[in-house]
């Protein structure tokens, strides 16, 4: 679809890392990280950052999205517990919400050159300073209509912290080493033929750090493509019932992940917009960042997406290949982040 001289730009940007992982969001959280994480690299995604721009899309009445992300009319709304949220639209010049948006909304001259900067300020304020560039000034060009910016920032301690002292370089499989964080404790743990999951609880409300490990040292993308989100429901309903002493060994690794999901999610194009008095138009930029550091005492994690739119024995669990993991409320379904850890 070509753009018409008059059509104005539309930016929105969103930065949350928390996925409502039941109904038809975990559908689109678990098929979006399917596609997010094809290559065996290591990577860290929020699935609801994804979705949670788009919703900002959905609510100023772009319907088209309701299949791709099975939207709801009315959702219940999240009630973060060890994690922190804010939303906010930034608004060109006679650009205005439709009634009750759910986002507080700013004005913004976007033909000024700091526009970016106050984005990016708000970003960084909420966000603990760890995303501090999510757009720039060739993102926003003086057409740009609106600006929906939405920012999620954890930082939790582990129940049963690791002690530095048993840190030490090891192996990774296929190659080189990491610093792996060793320690025996009392955890959830689920064994099946070709995988088993570790679950480590954080002391903030009901999160956990799920940590996947295949049987063989090479089996990342077979045993990915065998779960499902029904599966992973079923795994996770079961999982406390399982508490056993484990040996853990557990890499302590940091991700920065800035990924083009126009790349991964399939968009539809045409969309249109009327809560915002626009007609047909389409996504044209969706890109996340997405930052995880887990270490001896914790994780520290925060995400932002932007949308361009136009118009017995101690059991051994040692995590010396690749893996996939998930950061999860248990106390509502929510996952916070998903990923893959391939070492260095």
């Amino acid at each position: 679809m070509e753009n018409s001289p008059g059509m104005r730009k539309w930016w929105w940007g969103i930065g949350l890392i928390a996925t409502a992982w039941a109904a038809g969001p975990g559908t689109f959280a678990w098929e979006s990280t399917q596609r997010v994480t094809e290559q065996e690299i290591s990577l860290v995604y929020s699935p609801h950052s994804a979705r949670a721009t788009l919703r900002l899309l959905f609510d100023a009445g772009a319907v088209q999205l309701a299949p791709l992300c099975q939207f709801q009319a009315d959702e219940p709304a999240l009630k973060p517990v060890g994690w922190q949220s804010a939303q906010a639209v930034f608004l060109g010049q006679g650009v205005h919400a439709p009634p009750k948006y759910p986002s507080s909304v700013h004005p913004l001259d976007f033909s000024k050159p700091t526009a970016c900067n106050e984005i990016n300020n708000w970003v960084s304020q909420h966000t603990a300073g760890h995303i501090q560039s999510l757009v720039t000034r060739q993102d926003l060009p003086a057409s740009t209509a609106v600006a929906a910016v939405s920012a999620v920032y954890l930082k939790s301690s582990w129940v049963h912290p690791f002690d530095p002292k048993n840190t030490s370089k090891q192996p990774f499989f296929p190659k080189g080493n990491v610093e792996m964080m060793n320690q025996t404790g009392v955890f959830a743990l689920y064994h099946d033929p070709e995988f088993t999951i570790l679950e480590m609880p954080y002391k903030e409300g009901q999160l956990v750090f799920d940590c996947c490990l295949p049987v063989r040292e090479d089996g990342l993308s077979q045993v990915r493509r065998r779960l499902t989100p029904g599966h992973l429901e079923t795994i996770w309903g079961v999982l406390e019932e399982s508490r056993l002493a484990v040996q853990v060994g557990l890499p302590k690794f940091r991700l920065q992940s800035r990924l083009d999901l126009l790349k991964s999610l399939i968009i539809p194009d045409p969309i249109s917009l009327p809560g915002f008095s626009i007609g047909s138009t389409r996504v044209d930029v969706l890109v996340q960042q997405a930052n995880l550091d887990v270490d001896e005492f914790g994780t520290v994690a925060s995400a932002a997406t932007a949308a361009v739119v136009s118009r017995s024995l101690p059991e051994s669990f040692v995590a010396d290949h690749p893996f996939l993991f998930w950061i999860r409320d248990r106390s509502n379904g929510t996952v916070l982040f998903s990923g893959q850890f391939c070492g260095d």
